[in-house]
């Protein structure tokens, strides 16, 4: 059987692309983590969205107003067994249930003194993790013949598409550094320019070659 285990401190540190895992053709960022604990809670009541006021109160929903639940991506099936647990290999249980349990009452209730602040923060109070941010250079490759660019620390979150790291290169290359003037590009170049990019740039991270389909 798979198990699927998610421990405080490293649950939430996963972020990819609705596109990369196939839950839609964007590049919506999306934190994994997040994903499954709103889908094991999904019938958990008190994860359910109603209707939103500027300072952030919610109200009952009315009886035609629908309730949002779970990720809006996937679902657990509701006989998939959660277990609520102390952190470590030795933690003693808190709690089991089924999925489609977290609706009962008495599963309810359990639920209100068990699941952790960490997440109910995630599925309840809907605060997501914040994405980490990683500094960055890029250099030309050493028997390539072009000259450095100019070093400026970029930075991006924990995971950068290399598709985009390469049309940033052919950018800085072939239009130098002033991007943002309206006569750097013209309108059909900035639109083809993932198509260049990829035929004129290569990306190379300690000689390993990477695909501009990777992350």
């Amino acid at each position: 059987m798979l198990n699927i285990r998610l421990d405080e401190s490293d649950a939430l540190q996963t972020w990819v692309t609705a596109k990369d895992i196939g839950l839609a053709n964007d590049d919506a960022r999306l934190n994994l983590g997040v994903l499954v604990l709103q889908s094991i809670l999904e019938h958990w009541p008190l994860t359910h969205r109603h209707r939103e006021f500027p300072d952030g109160d919610t109200t009952a929903p009315d009886e035609n107003e629908e309730v949002q639940k779970g990720n809006g991506y996937f679902s657990f099936p509701r006989h998939t067994p959660v277990v609520f647990g102390e952190s470590g290999d030795s933690g003693r249980t808190l709690m089991r249930l089924l999925v489609g349990d977290a609706v009962n009452l008495q599963e309810r209730l359990f639920l209100d003194e068990t699941v952790p602040t960490w997440v109910t923060d995630v599925v309840v109070r809907r605060v997501f993790p914040k994405y980490l941010k990683i500094p960055f250079v890029l250099q030309p490759w050493k028997s390539s013949s072009l000259q450095p660019l100019r070093r400026e620390r970029l930075s991006a979150s924990d995971y950068l598409k290399v598709r985009k790291v390469c049309e940033h290169v052919y950018e800085k290359l072939f239009f130098g550094e002033d991007l943002s003037g309206s006569g750097s590009k013209s309108e059909e170049d900035s639109s083809s320019r993932s198509e260049k990019a990829e035929e004129k740039i290569e990306f190379f991270a300690k000689t390993r070659f990477w695909s501009t389909i990777w992350t």
